[in-house]
């Protein structure tokens, strides 16, 4: 697999909640088993939410997916969002009507 696009998830944005998200370390280290693993053109990961808390939430658990072994290396800046998402959702125009904002972010799989 080549690229994995999580885009506009539910954020699940209550405490008790959180074990319902998609981010997960299990569902990341799933990600990274299945992702290439390429010098020259490693897997990507692509995150695309309005909801501030489920993207801090995402970069927490990166962090400890991370912890032991590095599975992903963050791609700073992410690349431009038409390059991999050039359609817009239902849910992410409904939020700019709303007035949020589309958080990205983007990860390579890290070669072992």
């Amino acid at each position: 697999v080549s690229t994995i696009l999580v885009t506009f998830p539910d954020p699940f944005p209550l405490d008790h909640e959180e074990q319902w998200r998609l981010v997960q370390v299990s569902t990341l280290k799933e990600m990274h088993r299945i992702l290439r693993k390429s010098t020259e053109c490693p897997g990507t990961l692509f995150l695309a939410t309005d909801h501030e808390g489920f993207y801090n939430w995402c970069q927490e658990v990166m962090d400890r997916a991370n912890a032991d072994l590095v599975l992903f290396e963050k791609v700073d800046p992410c690349p431009d969002r038409l390059e991999w998402m050039p359609a817009v959702s239902h849910y992410e125009r409904k939020g700019w009507q709303e007035g949020r904002k589309t958080l990205l972010s983007c990860w390579m799989a890290a070669s072992h």
